[in-house]
């Protein structure tokens, strides 16, 4: 299967995603913050953003959030 066809998958399978995925451990959140050298403010480029568990997380902290996926489902 190539990468189109699964990335279209994963798409159609938006809702189950947000709904049975879990965020990630606050820890790992932390840790990329600290070694990014974020602060208040900072500008955060998410490529491949999905459904926005990770969005969501670092959005906490008053990143100002640009974030991309191919998948219009999971976006919404």
């Amino acid at each position: 299967m190539d990468r189109k066809t699964e990335s279209e998958l994963f798409n159609q399978m938006a809702d189950y995603y947000d709904k049975f995925r879990p965020g990630y451990p606050e820890e790992t959140i932390r840790i990329i913050i600290e070694r990014a050298n974020l602060s208040h403010g900072s500008k955060v480029l998410e490529i491949g953003s999905g459904s926005g568990k990770a969005t969501a997380q670092f959005a906490d902290f008053d990143f100002e959030m640009l974030c991309i996926d191919p998948g219009e489902d999971l976006v919404k």
